[in-house]
């Protein structure tokens, strides 16, 4: 029986606040052109930040199962929202670039796949349940110890 450790809830509703955050930053700019836009890719970056969040556990999980298509699919797929995700946070952070001029040009790609990267990972770093690979000693008996000795003995 494979056993995990506890899951991390309070790390789980840190990440989802970044996806929120995420969320909120990448559809900034279109829901200043308006309801319609500005609703459809709130919808649309909702699910490919939680697809997304998710991705890295997915490649590993398939992985380990032996489902190497599955996780060649799923990582490609992971690339690809991790491109479009950082796209729309481009478009977000331009707006509010333009309005409060929070850092330079050059710097708003970066943030928005570093963005993404934190997306990606932190759920997979912080809030997951592992497999506990610890080695416990099995709890020992010593009467059992000594009726085997003697058991062995007498054999």
């Amino acid at each position: 029986m494979t056993k995990y450790t506890d899951e991390k809830t309070f790390e789980q509703q840190a990440c989802l606040a970044f996806v929120a955050l995420s969320v909120v930053t990448a559809t900034l700019g279109f829901w200043a052109k308006g309801w319609l836009p500005g609703t459809l890719l709130t919808v649309a970056m909702v699910v490919i930040v939680f697809l997304l969040s998710r991705a890295v556990e997915r490649v590993m999980e398939a992985w380990e199962t032996k489902n190497y298509a599955t996780a060649v699919i799923a990582g490609v797929l992971g690339v690809g929202f991790g491109c479009i995700e950082a796209g729309l946070n481009h478009v977000g952070l331009e707006h509010l670039n333009a309005e409060y001029a929070l850092a330079p040009d050059w710097a708003l790609w970066p943030a928005c796949f570093f963005i993404s990267l934190v997306n990606v990972f932190a759920s997979f770093g912080f809030a997951r349940a592992m497999k506990d690979h610890r080695q416990v000693a099995p709890v020992i008996n010593p009467a059992r110890l000594l009726a085997e000795k003697r058991w062995n003995k007498a054999a």
